[in-house]
């Protein structure tokens, strides 16, 4: 919030980078990304999920994540260069 009180949405974290990311669905038919951001020369990291239609709440994906499906995905990423901004 700005001293006027207006509220400005920016951005926490730009970077241009590979990052090891992927896709896949819910067993419902709800396809969603996901991306590894790593840390500590890669010993860290943070898995972050989110639905690929922007109308799909995250809610809808959060039941399906288990160790299961996240084993998945460390299996199925794939290294692409890409902007990541949050």
């Amino acid at each position: 919030v700005a001293g006027d009180g207006k509220p400005y949405q920016v951005p926490m974290l730009a970077q241009l980078s590979v990052f090891r990311s992927g896709s896949t669905r819910t067993p419902n038919g709800l396809w969603y990304n996901f991306i590894e951001l790593p840390y500590h020369g890669e010993s860290i990291s943070m898995l972050i999920a989110l639905p690929t239609e922007s109308s799909t709440p995250l809610s809808a994906i959060i039941p399906h994540i288990s160790t299961k499906t996240i084993d998945s995905w460390m299996n199925t990423m794939v290294p692409k260069r890409m902007q990541l901004v949050l």
